[in-house]
């Protein structure tokens, strides 16, 4: 089987200040709709321009109109689809700069989180906490690999990437991370497309674990510009998974 040359991609999950979406985001079936319909969109399943029917989704997704109902007002606020005059969603159109120009701005972030928490140091319950997050994703790697446990993969990874902006105590941190991952695709769990193989995501995964082991040495280890970079090139490669699923549809 043949896999993509470069499968270093940032897997780095949305997280929202809306305490309501988060609700939402916790139901199952929501959950699995918000994965499936991102999916859809990514692939050109959903054609830009196009009215989105709730009916159709409910049938091609094999799950009621509530649950996708949920699922189209979290992907609403991600930006991933418009409001249509007549009510309802528009699916949009993006260009790749729009996606490049997301990562960039994602990853300048992160990445002056990581270095705060680096150069100013992080209280000894952050690094706990740190470390339990990154230990539960390890043990949930050696387990068999099928999609709800990628799904539960790109759970933790929000988690983890959570906690390291919370780390830094900085609101002005807290703020603008939560403003950037309300873009469109600054959102790459997104990314776990099942029309790549699951062996192939199965690697993504693992790299992205060894740079999440990486990025928190460097934190750790209060090597600030170290930690800024790995960060800043973790979500740069993001770029190259999207268009491995372009290359696959």
């Amino acid at each position: 089987m043949k896999y993509p040359s470069v499968i270093n991609v940032i897997c780095d999950l949305y997280f929202m200040n809306n305490n309501a979406h988060r609700r939402l985001r916790r139901q199952p079936l929501t959950t699995k709709a918000i994965f499936d319909i991102r999916e859809l969109l990514l692939t050109g399943q959903l054609p830009p321009g196009r009215k989105i029917s709730e009916p159709w989704l409910a049938s091609k997704l094999q799950i009621s109109r509530t649950p996708i109902r949920a699922a189209l007002a979290v992907i609403y606020e991600e930006g991933l689809i418009d409001s249509a005059p007549s009510g309802g969603y528009l699916t949009r159109q993006f260009s790749s700069s729009d996606i490049s120009d997301t990562v960039d701005l994602r990853g300048t972030i992160q990445g002056w989180a990581a270095r705060l928490a680096a150069e100013r140091g992080i209280s000894s319950t952050g690094r706990l906490q740190l470390e339990s997050a990154v230990r539960d994703i390890d043990n949930l790697l050696l387990e068999e690999i099928s999609d709800d446990t990628l799904k539960r993969f790109a759970q933790l990874n929000e988690q983890l990437h959570k906690l390291l902006v919370n780390v830094t105590e900085s609101e002005v941190v807290k703020r603008e991370a939560g403003r950037v991952q309300m873009l469109p695709f600054s959102e790459t769990s997104a990314f776990f497309n099942r029309n790549l193989s699951l062996d192939w995501r199965h690697r993504l995964a693992q790299m992205c674990q060894i740079q999440h082991h990486a990025i928190l040495e460097a934190v750790f280890s209060r090597e600030g510009t170290r930690a800024e970079a790995l960060l800043r090139e973790h979500a740069r490669l993001t770029v190259t998974a999207i268009q491995e699923i372009f290359l696959q549809k």
